[in-house]
């Protein structure tokens, strides 16, 4: 009887809660072997009793923790959501200051290149521009040239100085 009473004392801190039903079979089981006198099994009755008592008794601590611990895991998992969704609020708005910066950077890098464009053509133009100002000097290079050979061929008059003869 003890041994059964020391197992059941034994299974108190293993079980967070034990049932009724747990408990009527132990009563079941110890009252088998009570077999004995009416004093025996008044003994008996007021030791599963008690013993009864400090299970409710543990079990009643055992649910107090459960629910601090509930609320302790509640409240992590409050805090753990709202820190989640402050995170996702700032990769949301980190993705749009950076869809706005590649925007502006498609923007200006589009303006670049019209304005590369742009300065390309009017290179092109400036070029053609010099070419036609190039072939114009020259044509007034050979124009000098000719006025200089004629001008060496008409000479003053050695008689008077006066007059211009060929």
């Amino acid at each position: 009887l003890k041994s059964l009473l020391a197992e059941l004392l034994g299974l108190v801190p293993c079980r967070p809660r034990l049932h009724m039903d747990s408990l009527s079979s132990t009563w079941s089981s110890l009252s088998s072997y009570a077999g004995g006198s009416a004093n025996d099994a008044a003994s008996f009755a007021s030791t599963v009793c008690t013993t009864a008592s400090s299970i409710a008794a543990y079990n009643r601590v055992a649910e107090s923790e459960e629910q601090v611990d509930k609320a302790e895991v509640r409240e992590k998992l409050r805090r753990v959501t709202e820190e989640n969704s402050n995170l996702r609020q700032r990769v949301e708005q980190v993705a749009q200051e950076s869809m706005e910066h590649n925007k502006a950077w498609l923007r200006a890098n589009g303006e670049l290149s019209e304005n590369i464009q742009q300065l390309i053509l009017e290179n092109q133009v400036i070029g053609k521009q010099r070419d036609l100002l190039n072939n114009q000097v020259i044509e007034l290079v050979n124009m000098v040239n000719e006025l200089r050979s004629e001008v060496r061929a008409v000479r003053k008059c050695q008689a008077c100085s006066s007059c211009w003869m060929m």
